[in-house]
Formats: C-alpha cells, sequence, structure tokens
C-alpha cells in the first residue's frame, strides 16, 4: 500500500492482476499503509498529537513483516518466495523492504522510486525540470506557452486592474482581490503539472484522479487548441449592423467587458483547459479552483505528516531549468513550518541514514 486507499492501487495495477499473476500462479496480496485508506489506529483523531508518532515508513514496513510472516504460516506457504512491488512511495517502500527485511523478501521491483530524493544528495530543482521537460516532449510549443503564462501571471500579481478580468476568462470560482490569490492560481495550476507528469501514463488511471492516458499529451493538446482558436466575440453581430442602436450597444458592451485588455488571455485560458484534464476530465465542476469535496470518508493529511518528519523530498523551482516561477528550496523555513504545524521536528537526514541513499551504488546495487 501506498500514501492512500489500498483499493485505488488495487484498481490500478492490472498487469501485475492481470498478466504477472496468472502468468507466474502468484497469490497477489495488497496490504494498506497504517494510517490512510482505513487503516486508521485512532480513526478521526489518527494524527491528534500524539497519536501520530506511530506513522512512519519503518512501521509501516514492520505490520508488512508481520503479516507477511502470518499469513504464510497461517496458509502453508512458509516455503513460498516473496516478491514486493510498488511505484512511487509503494517503490520505495518495496525496496526498503527487501533491504531491511531479506529474511521475508526475496525480490523487489521498484518503479519510479525517488530513492535518493532528500537534502543533499538530489538537486531540489530536478523534479520540475522533469515536469518542463516532460510538457516539452508533449508537443511543439506547449512548454513555451507554459512559461509565458506563468511570466505573465506573475506580472497580474500587482496588476489589480485585470482582475476581474482574470476571474471571468479563468472562470475562476471565487472572487481576486490580491496578490495572493493570483498566487492560488499559479499554485491550482503549477501543482495539477507536476501530478500530470506522474501520471503520465499510456492508459487510463483513476487513482489520484479520472485521467485519460498520457494527460501531458492531452494537457497540451487543449492548451494549442485555445491558443491557436480564432473566437468569435459575443458581439460581433452588433459590429456588422447597421441599426445605429445596435452599434451603440456594441461600444457599450466592449467598454463593459472586461477581458478586453487581459495580457496573453488565450495562453492562461489554455493552461486551465489544460490542467483540466486532471481535476475535471469529465467536465463536471462549474467553474475552476480549490474546492472541498464533502462524502462520508475520513480523510487525514497523512501524508503530509510523513513529508514533514521523514519523506522530505526537496522540490523547487528557479525559472530557468523549468517553466515556473523561481522558489528555491529553504530547509529552514520547511522545518519550522512542519514543527509549527504538526507540533514535531522534521528529520531531513533520517531516510538516507536509517535506509541507505548517499552512494546509490553500495547502498542500492
Amino acid at each position: 500500500g501506498n500514501e492512500g486507499a489500498v483499493e485505488s492501487y488495487w484498481n490500478n495495477s492490472g498487469y501485475w492482476t492481470n498478466v504477472m499473476a496468472p502468468k507466474h500462479g502468484a497469490l497477489l496480496l495488497f496490504v494498506e499503509h497504517r494510517y490512510f485508506g482505513e487503516s486508521l489506529p485512532f480513526g478521526a483523531k489518527s494524527l491528534d498529537g500524539k497519536n501520530a508518532k506511530y506513522l512512519s515508513s519503518e512501521q509501516a514496513l514492520a505490520d508488512y513483516g508481520i503479516f507477511l510472516h502470518q499469513y504464510k504460516k497461517d496458509h502453508g506457504l512458509e516455503k513460498s518466495p516473496v516478491i514486493v512491488f510498488g511505484g512511487s512511495y509503494g517503490g520505495m517502500l518495496a525496496a526498503w523492504f527487501r533491504m531491511k527485511y531479506p529474511q521475508v523478501v526475496d525480490g523487489a521491483i521498484a518503479a519510479s522510486a525517488p530513492l535518493v530524493m532528500y537534502p543533499g544528495i538530489t538537486s531540489p530543482y530536478a523534479f520540475n525540470e522533469v515536469v518542463t521537460n516532460d510538457f516539452a516532449n508533449a508537443k511543439p510549443g506547449c512548454a513555451d506557452y507554459f512559461r509565458q503564462g506563468f511570466q505573465t501571471l506573475k506580472e497580474l500579481r500587482t496588476q489589480s486592474e485585470h482582475y476581474a478580468a482574470l476571474k471571468k476568462e479563468l472562470n475562476w470560482c471565487s472572487d481576486i482581490q490580491s496578490a495572493s490569490d493570483v498566487d492560488g492560481i499559479y499554485g491550482w495550476i503549477s501543482g495539477a503539472m507536476g501530478t500530470m507528469a506522474m501520471l503520465d501514463y499510456p492508459y487510463p488511471t483513476d487513482f489520484m484522479a479520472n485521467v485519460p492516458g498520457s494527460p501531458v499529451t492531452v494537457g497540451c493538446e487543449k492548451l494549442l487548441d485555445v491558443v491557436n482558436s480564432e473566437e468569435k466575440v459575443d458581439n460581433q453581430v452588433f459590429e456588422s449592423s447597421e441599426n445605429p442602436f445596435l452599434q451603440l450597444l456594441d461600444r457599450l458592451l466592449d467598454d463593459e467587458t472586461p477581458s478586453s485588455t487581459l495580457p496573453d488571455v488565450k495562453i492562461l485560458k489554455g493552461m486551465a483547459a489544460a490542467v483540466n484534464v486532471f481535476y475535471d476530465y469529465e467536465g463536471k465542476t462549474t467553474c475552476n479552483g480549490y474546492g472541498s469535496e464533502t462524502n462520508d470518508e475520513i480523510v487525514l493529511d497523512s501524508w503530509g505528516y510523513m513529508a514533514c518528519t521523514e519523506q522530505i523530498l526537496p522540490i523547487a523551482s528557479n525559472g530557468k531549468t523549468d517553466f515556473f516561477w523561481s522558489q528555491p528550496w529553504d530547509l529552514e523555513a520547511f522545518s519550522k513550518q512542519c514543527e509549527e504545524q504538526w507540533g514535531t521536528p522534521s528529520r531531513p537526514s533520517w531516510v538516507p541514514e536509517h535506509f541507505g541513499g548517499w552512494n546509490y551504488e553500495q547502498d542500492f546495487v
């Protein structure tokens, strides 16, 4: 299990369930990670105060080790070999499981596992450089438009006269009244792009969102469609009219349309269309922006806790090797914010010290 409900990972592991398991006559077991899905030791209060101290990758691996030992014993499978697999954080767990529990695990397949993505080992700018290259390789011109659009958004932070037009053209749910609101739009777009790059499989997936196959390419296509479109404004019929009243109405509409001078309006609208491949591919929402979904499930920020306490994966941008705003990595500020939020200090070097990573070939090969 990764950082989520185990059912979603089962539903999106078709290669293992439909190909590898039948081919090798294997039994597949998916074990949910503690503090995720329904595996909440203290229910809705699992992250309250000292309750969260039992949430760690080390504890999760111990869960898997104890479970496998008991399961094999109960089902007469003591001599059966065990191969573990996972992707992303799950891939990290798979590799660490083999390293720490060799008496339990015979082999591990770790896909897209950022085993060395920790402070002092990998550049904090590496992730966003990869994201940028993904969009650049998807469609010619796509990354360039994102770079230009992000620069325009940055300039709009201090141009309050364009806030109303920005809200209208992006179909933004809430009013835009300050630079921080524009920052929210930037975060909404940039955050989705990083996730789309991580979900850039050639087939549809639904474990983080309902997205089509190759979502980066689909997003770029939507961006380019908007940028290259020849939109007809609503009041075009009035412009060609010889009726003086309609001509006056045309001028009034021009005067009152806040989008008339918004810079790079097509690029900004195209960027919103692109990231809605992640947020709303099925077209169910009525406006763009951060919204809160309500359901009967208990949803806790368990990964947020882990990302602050042990899984500290530095991600920064410089606007040069990537197309995002320049936002350097500040470990001190990050650690301070985490301690204020969770009441426990960050341990940025704990993972490589505990599992290895400083010397890749020595530690993992």
